[in-house]
């Protein structure tokens, strides 16, 4: 893994974001075995485009119209758009609720995207919590918060095999894999080509 000075000076990322999540950072590779060039490359590109350079460990979702018709095509026509737009609570109620164990009223929102990859879905965060032996599901905010942001990113990358992946440099699959299609592949592949 490549030091915290030579993260600054590859990334341009905010040495103070960087010092805060640094420690979890190191703890999570060691954990998962992301210990080599490609696998940290890999792993830490997708952590830093999924949390806007380590600035939120928690989704977006204050969407404008558009952005709702071109992020979520199947589940926004243009009338749903306007009425949703820029109601971030409204908005996470709509896509998330009532699967994966979102069956209450609010569980979208509650459970919406938080940790290094945007854990969602109240079944994900139950099973989060058993590997960490955490209560996320009471407690979900602590899945923003260290180290378990980067440990539940670790179980995540471990679950899928995306250490294979990355030995392979097979970055498309396993954008896809975190982002359930390709959205920012181009960043992602920017920032691996400055860590690798």
């Amino acid at each position: 893994m490549i030091s915290k000075e030579e993260i600054l000076s590859r990334t341009g990322c905010n040495k103070a974001n960087l010092d805060l999540h640094y420690d979890s950072l190191v703890e999570t590779c060691e954990k998962y075995s992301i210990n080599t060039d490609k696998r940290f490359a890999a792993f830490f590109s997708n952590i830093l485009h999924e949390t806007a350079m380590l600035s939120t460990f928690e989704e977006n979702l204050n969407y404008s119209k558009a952005g709702l018709l071109a992020t979520f095509p199947r589940r926004f026509n243009e009338a749903l758009a306007v009425k949703y737009a820029r109601n971030p609570e409204l908005i996470a109620n709509h896509v998330y609720g009532g699967r994966y164990g979102n069956n209450t009223d609010g569980d979208g929102w509650k459970y919406r995207g938080r940790g290094g990859f945007q854990y969602t879905f109240k079944d994900n965060y139950k099973l989060v919590s058993k590997v960490l032996k955490v209560d996320f599901v009471a407690n979900p905010d602590l899945l923003k918060e260290q180290p378990y942001a980067m440990l539940s990113s670790g179980f995540f990358w471990q679950t899928r095999k995306l250490n294979e992946l990355a030995d392979a440099e097979k970055l498309d699959s396993i954008c896809a894999s975190i982002n359930g299609g390709y959205n920012g592949l181009q960043h992602r592949k920017g920032l691996y080509n400055k860590l690798i």
